[in-house]
């Protein structure tokens, strides 16, 4: 299956119509193409968008953090979420009454995909706000104080990503290795090991144009690439990370108290099912490596310093 490029793919076909729930307020459904580049960097405020994508998690999505305590925050200025979910939509109005009481709505985009695909995670946001985009995963946390820290620090490379969650990947006789650290010792064995990603999921921040000039690349690598994503339902996140161009590498890792990222729920998964998820993921490294090459920079710094003064207030 082919994957639609990002544009065509934010359309909402004629026939679809506006999604409406009884009781609420009209869904935003996000229609038309982005804005030329000119007009959308000159009109962009400072702040930040936070992408979240979602697959029948409801209750762990509105229990969560995400909501409860980055959404309000002055410097976020929109909640755009990925109801990657097409066939049930009940949710969503539960969804809306919710921002509604937070006295948050104003910030909350819903975007129904056309179809279920892992790579509607890194679909750009039509008439986006912010030039800074952080997406992490419905269940996983990130304190504010954190959230605003790993911010800080992207304002100061915008060109880099900036997360909480670092993976090192690795090819040893030609089998993909995706290496996970061990909770005792943790950082401990980052600085020593070193990474090359850090995963979306657990919190990243990123420039808004990495999404449709290198995610969504109109070149065969990488839709062929992206077309694995799909296959597999597996390694967007991965993919992003190869995707991206030169400036962004090495990646930055936040971690000013330890660790800044981790699951606010713990996973129900059997261990075949996580070994599975584990093979889909080693396999896929090998095979992006033949598809782009192998881009990702071996690190092993961790920045422990803050770069927010001691006085400052989380706005």
């Amino acid at each position: 299956m082919q994957v639609a490029h990002p544009v065509k793919e934010l359309k909402i076909p004629s026939k679809q119509k506006s999604l409406t729930v009884k009781g609420s307020s009209r869904i935003h459904m996000v229609t038309g193409s982005t804005t030329n580049s000119t007009s959308l960097w000159s009109s962009m405020s400072e702040g930040v968008t936070i992408v979240v994508m979602t697959f029948r998690r409801t209750k762990q999505l509105l229990k969560g953090p995400t909501i409860r305590n980055l959404v309000p925050l002055n410097i976020v200025k929109e909640f755009y979420l990925v109801w990657n979910d097409i066939q049930n939509h009940e949710h969503i109005a539960l969804i809306r009454n919710h921002f509604e009481i937070q006295n948050i709505s104003h910030k909350l985009r819903i975007f129904v995909p056309l179809q279920n695909d892992l790579n509607n995670r890194f679909l750009p946001i039509p008439d986006v706000k912010t030039e800074a985009i952080f997406t992490i995963d419905d269940d996983w946390l990130v304190t504010k104080e954190n959230f605003i820290e790993g911010f800080r620090w992207w304002q100061q490379y915008p060109d880099r990503l900036v997360g909480f969650t670092p993976r090192k990947l690795d090819i040893v006789d030609g089998k993909g290795v995706y290496e996970y650290f061990s909770k005792k010792n943790y950082l401990g064995k980052v600085k020593e090991q070193g990474f090359n990603v850090l995963l979306p999921g657990g919190g990243l921040f990123f420039r808004h144009s990495f999404l449709e000039n290198h995610y969504w690349k109109a070149s065969k690598p990488s839709e062929l690439a992206r077309e694995h994503v799909s296959k597999y339902f597996n390694g967007e996140d991965i993919l992003f990370n190869f995707l991206l161009p030169p400036e962004s590498r090495p990646p930055i890792l936040v971690a000013i108290n330890g660790v800044e990222s981790r699951p606010q729920f713990e996973p129900i998964r059997k261990l075949s099912g996580r070994m599975e998820h584990i093979h889909k993921r080693e396999s896929l490294i090998v095979e992006f490596n033949q598809m782009l090459g192998w881009p990702l920079q071996l690190t092993h710094d961790i920045q422990t310093q803050p770069v927010i003064p001691n006085n400052y207030t989380v706005p």
